[in-house]
């Protein structure tokens, strides 16, 4: 038996959206099997109106029923950064280039990885460091190492980045689609806006005067999750109780400050490699 568009929408896919909705209980964070199933839907609608089952309004309809249930695919992020502003990075294929016309090696990072990294203390979370932007910032974890400190950080986001967001992930995936089908569309998809702690810049001082560098970081985030993992090089010296973490945006106007505590060395023994 064949079915029509109209057919599989009443004997299939409804069904089965308020069987979602009735185990949701109208809560936004659904369980990860309920999101399994909505994105199996989803993929179906668009399978559907691929192969010209289901007309425009109609798939259209469908998936603005999963967006209401929040069952629209997520295109969750996470990055690598070790750059100073505290982006995310993507990651790019390179040419490969021959040994015999490459030239010298280019000169290492100083300090940063020339040494085995070993953990000397640990400052757990959580701690309320301050406010970024009307949402508390909170310390995950403060990490001692023997060449750089590490803090991990994350808040929530604004119900303006939320809307940018929703916007930017609709748009991607409405170009998925045109692309799919053969439409015409842009060279790259739509971009995502960038949460606002990753696109701050991040600096951290001491009263020592230290001179501190971005080494590395990492970053995740979601509609309604901002963290950053901040790695900056060298360790504080040994005499450090606190550091001074600051954030700027791209016009050098301040975002955020705090101090955050330095992990205890629990070897408890003077180190070195710092």
């Amino acid at each position: 038996m064949v079915l029509s568009g109209e057919q599989w929408l009443d004997e299939y896919f409804r069904p089965r959206l308020a069987a979602i909705d009735k185990q949701d209980g109208g809560h936004a964070a659904l369980p990860e099997a309920l999101r399994m199933l909505g994105g199996r839907l989803w993929a179906q609608v668009e399978a559907l109106a691929d192969t010209g089952v289901l007309n425009e309004q109609q798939e259209r309809t469908a998936l603005d029923l999963l967006r209401q249930a929040h069952l629209a695919p997520e295109i969750r992020s996470s990055g690598m950064s070790a750059s100073q502003s505290g982006g995310p990075t993507v990651a790019m294929p390179m040419p490969v280039v021959s040994t015999s016309l490459a030239g010298p090696p280019p000169p290492q990072r100083p300090d940063v990885w020339t040494t085995p990294p070993r953990l000397l203390g640990v400052l757990p979370g959580p701690h309320v460091l301050g406010q970024f932007q009307g949402h508390p910032v909170t310390l995950v974890a403060a990490e001692l190492w023997n060449n750089r400190l590490v803090v991990d950080l994350y808040t929530g986001t604004t119900e303006e980045y939320r809307q940018a967001r929703e916007r930017s992930n609709r748009a991607h995936l409405e170009w998925m689609a045109r692309r799919r089908r053969g439409q015409q569309t842009g060279e790259a998809p739509p971009g995502h806006p960038d949460p606002p702690m990753q696109a701050a810049r991040w600096e951290l001082h001491d009263e020592q005067g230290t001179r501190y560098r971005r080494s590395g970081g990492a970053g995740e985030w979601s509609d309604h999750l901002d963290r950053l993992r901040l790695h900056f090089h060298p360790a504080p010296p040994p005499d450090a109780r606190k550091v001074h973490l600051r954030a700027t945006d791209p016009r050098g106007t301040a975002m955020f400050g705090c101090l955050v505590p330095v992990p205890r060395d629990r070897h408890g023994e003077a180190d070195d490699d710092r």
